[in-house]
């Protein structure tokens, strides 16, 4: 998992312990503190980016309940950062920290291919949890690397668009693959480093704006919990709302049914609470799209208002390298939603 910020080393950095809070990175005209939330995490690595490409590992030692924090003497506004997070790997409990995992093998491989590994592909786990669409490995079907495209764009955006810190595997941005082979623990040649050669740029391109719209939207990281109520001021509107495609509220029945494959995800922009300086702190509202079933889906939009039409912003289905930017406002009150697609809409508070 990576972030950014500008700094600047002046001089011999010098690593103490810090403080836990505020989270993120703080600079006091001395130096910066570091310090990031983790519930799995087991080691915790600071990396400091210089612009020539080199780069600094320092390990986080210091750990209150869940928060790792660091404090580097002589960084400040300039520098580019970012956090490793080591975690175990239990997908029973919902534990995923592998770095073995890879997005592009994810969509392309439901078997392990190990074989590199001279263990007759006796080793890793079988509990994949991915799917080929159609062709294991590599294949020039369109029809397949289509929906392979999309199934990556989906999963990126589902969790930059999450509450929480987001966790992305370095490489996964750029569609790195190792071919299948999801135990490289023996393997440090071409299977493993980043091939910048093939860089998937258009992948890349679309991480970029998915973080630019995580970074510029509070929305998509409050400081506190859902509460599944009514903000006041809000027009009675829940903090948090879920939808039907049809528009109607989500029963308790249909969350029972598991072939609910399609539904609507309305995000408050009234955070209904104030920042440092006592201001509320407030964005637009949002509306997300998801149809996670193979047919196209027609949404009527929840929550819609002539006055303040839906807008969609992002949409998984439409790809950048042939200048395709999507739909920048609804048709009317329904949406068609490409099967396997998330859409991202908005609208400004009143």
């Amino acid at each position: 998992m990576t972030m950014t910020m500008t700094t600047t080393h002046t001089g011999t950095t010098k690593a103490l312990p810090g403080v836990p809070f505020p989270l993120g990175a703080q600079y006091d005209g001395t130096g910066t503190n570091f310090s990031v939330f983790s519930e799995v995490a087991e080691r915790i690595e600071l990396c400091l980016f210089e612009e020539d490409g080199r780069e600094t590992r320092i390990n986080m030692t210091e750990r209150d309940g869940y928060n790792w924090h660091e404090y580097l003497t002589g960084v400040g506004p300039g520098q580019q950062y970012g956090f490793r997070v080591y975690g175990p790997w239990d997908p029973q409990k919902g534990i995923r920290c592998c770095p073995n995992k890879l997005l592009l093998d994810l969509v392309t491989c439901e078997q392990k291919h190990n074989e590199a590994n001279l263990e007759n592909n006796n080793d890793g786990t079988d509990d994949n949890r991915s799917c080929n669409y159609g062709a294991e490995g590599e294949t020039d079907d369109p029809a397949i690397n289509d929906v392979r495209a999309r199934q990556a764009r989906d999963f990126l955006t589902t969790l930059l668009l999450s509450q929480g810190v987001p966790m992305i595997l370095g490489g996964d941005e750029i569609g790195r693959t190792q071919h299948g082979n999801h135990n490289a623990y023996c393997q440090d040649n071409e299977l493993t480093w980043y091939d910048w050669e093939h860089a998937d740029a258009n992948l890349k391109e679309f991480t970029t704006r998915l973080i630019e719209l995580r970074r510029d939207h509070p929305v998509f990281r409050r400081r506190g919990w859902y509460q599944g109520r009514s903000i006041r001021g809000s027009a009675m509107l829940d903090d948090i709302g879920w939808f039907r495609p049809d528009a109607s509220g989500m029963s308790e029945d249909d969350w029972k049914q598991g072939y609910i494959k399609t539904l609507q995800i309305f995000l408050n922009g009234d955070l209904g609470y104030v920042d440092k300086r006592g201001e509320p702190v407030q964005d637009n509202d949002f509306l997300v799209l998801v149809n996670a079933a193979q047919e196209d889906m027609f949404f009527q939009l929840a929550l819609s208002e002539k006055e303040r039409p839906w807008e969609i912003v992002l949409n998984t289905s439409t790809r950048l390298e042939d200048g395709e930017e999507g739909e920048k406002q609804s048709d009317g009150l329904k949406v068609k939603a490409k099967g396997r697609s998330v859409i991202v809409l908005t609208r400004p508070r009143k």
